[in-house]
């Protein structure tokens, strides 16, 4: 009888959990959807949006969204956490009660590590092109302290207002940044295709 229980529990613990990834998943990819069409208000033709992008390699995590235009290349990390976060640094925390906890993967590391990953791309065929990490903030429900972020943290209440800041400055060629695109555009093909 100790034994059914016992399995019982532990398949509940499972389910648990296997449900509380799919409803993480379905609130990132809102998250996400909503980043985008927010991002496409603001911008005009002269730039990319890319969307889920798995580089070749060894690592197949997926970039959330690269952008593309005249002052550069972004790679950015959106976030949906739930809960009340600051970001000092690099590090991440997350309150717990009174207690900060550290977040186990600091979005700052992830974007940063993604911006080396998509250089790296980009160099196989010879495009040397510096890439900006960015984090997106896009849970407005849950409250973030920022503080000396090593990379730029943008709220998402506040995405027009960051775009506005990068767009200053033409600082790709038009050439160039037909180049990047068209290999990110092929790389998405690609990824579209059913396997074979």
């Amino acid at each position: 009888m100790g034994l059914g229980w016992l399995t019982s529990s532990l398949f509940e613990q499972i389910i648990k959990r296997i449900d509380k990834q799919k409803e993480n998943y379905r609130k990132g990819e809102e998250g996400e959807n909503r980043v985008v069409e927010s991002m496409g208000q603001a911008l005009d033709g002269n730039w990319s949006l890319f969307r889920n992008i798995v580089l070749p390699g060894r690592k197949k995590t997926d970039l959330d969204a690269v952008l593309v235009g005249p002052s550069g290349v972004w790679v950015l990390e959106v976030k949906t956490f739930t809960g009340t976060y600051r970001n000092i640094g690099e590090p991440w925390e997350y309150r717990i009660g009174s207690r900060w906890k550290l977040v186990s993967k600091s979005p700052s590391r992830q974007v940063k590590d993604n911006a080396v990953r998509l250089s790296e791309f980009f160099k196989a065929d010879n495009i040397s092109q510096w890439i900006t990490p960015a984090v997106i903030w896009a849970n407005q429900e849950s409250p973030l302290t920022i503080e000396n972020p090593s990379v730029a943290v943008w709220q998402y209440n506040r995405i027009p207002d960051e775009l506005g800041n990068i767009w200053q400055v033409e600082k790709l060629a038009v050439a160039e940044r037909n180049r990047i695109t068209e290999k990110l555009s092929k790389l998405c093909e690609q990824q579209r295709k059913p396997a074979q």
